[in-house]
């Protein structure tokens, strides 16, 4: 009856900590240290090139996806110049795989010159998500 008790607990206990571990890196931006180039064929899919672009990866009936698109469109309105593009994952898998998507959503943030500078896997966070897109050089988010 005690192991089974124990056991209980350390099952709890895991299962609270991956939560909470999930829970905290949920929406997170990621700055990315872009390799030239690095998003140049996501950006051609997306139908971006030369601009600065958000590109989501969304699924069929995804509602984490509409949410991601909620923010993504409101911080694109904020900042003339910046373009959102949706990817279905299941038509463009090769640029999923390519790029390590896991789940729905995840969007790249991606410079004019093709470079991939963020991500996000989940709803992102829209102050995190700001500072990044603020943080693209002078003349790169440009109407």
């Amino acid at each position: 009856m005690i192991t089974r008790l124990l056991v209980l607990v350390l099952v709890l206990t895991a299962s609270a900590a991956i939560a909470w571990w999930w829970r905290s890196h949920e929406g997170r931006v990621t700055a990315v240290a872009g390799r030239p180039g690095s998003g140049a064929a996501l950006a051609d899919a997306a139908g971006v090139t030369g601009r600065p672009a958000l590109v989501e990866f969304v699924a069929p009936d995804c509602v984490p996806c509409r949410a991601a698109k909620v923010v993504l469109d409101a911080a694109a309105a904020e900042r003339p110049g910046i373009v959102v593009a949706m990817l279905d994952v299941g038509d463009a898998l090769p640029h999923a795989r390519r790029h390590g998507v896991l789940r729905a959503p995840t969007t790249f943030v991606l410079d004019p010159d093709g470079n991939v500078v963020g991500r996000v896997s989940g709803v992102p966070r829209r102050d995190e998500l700001a500072a990044l897109l603020d943080s693209l050089p002078d003349g790169a988010v440009a109407a």
